[in-house]
């Protein structure tokens, strides 16, 4: 079965498989919960220390191009046509950034503010994120291929 090199670009494009990192956030609290999974397969939700940074998929501009329009890259014939590099370079196809929902900035755990109990419950969510990455990856990469 031939690559579709467009959907191929598509879905492994960061900003289709973005995720909206203000999910668990407590502006009050300064928090940020996860569920974090016990290796007997139990769950807990752990509030963990927060602070803010600036957005690293919008870098800060609270936009991004859709994907739609440059997911697989400008073609030749796109950037001859002036009317579509003016619209492009204005912010005509942009949307909100996925990842901070035009808010500039992100909540990240603050681990330098992680107390000892809190550390075992960081050490097991960071695994937990990479399986979930990994996972995640391999699903964007079998929906590239047609699967």
């Amino acid at each position: 079965m031939p690559i579709n090199f467009e959907n191929y670009h598509y879905q492994m494009d960061s900003r289709v498989g973005a995720r909206d990192l203000w999910i668990g956030y407590s502006a009050e609290a300064k928090t940020l919960t996860r569920t974090v999974y016990e290796d007997d397969g139990s769950e807990e939700e752990v509030a963990f220390p927060a602070t803010l940074v600036v957005c690293s998929m919008c870098e800060g501009t609270a936009t991004v191009v859709n994907p739609s329009i440059d997911a697989g890259g400008l073609s030749g014939s796109d950037l001859e046509d002036g009317e579509f590099v003016s619209s492009y370079f204005r912010g005509h196809y942009d949307i909100a950034c996925p990842s901070c929902s035009g808010q500039r900035v992100v909540p990240v755990i603050d681990e330098k503010a992680c107390g000892d109990e809190l550390k075992d419950a960081l050490e097991r969510l960071r695994r937990q994120e990479e399986e979930e990455a990994a996972c995640e990856a391999a699903s964007r990469y079998e929906r590239a291929m047609g699967a």
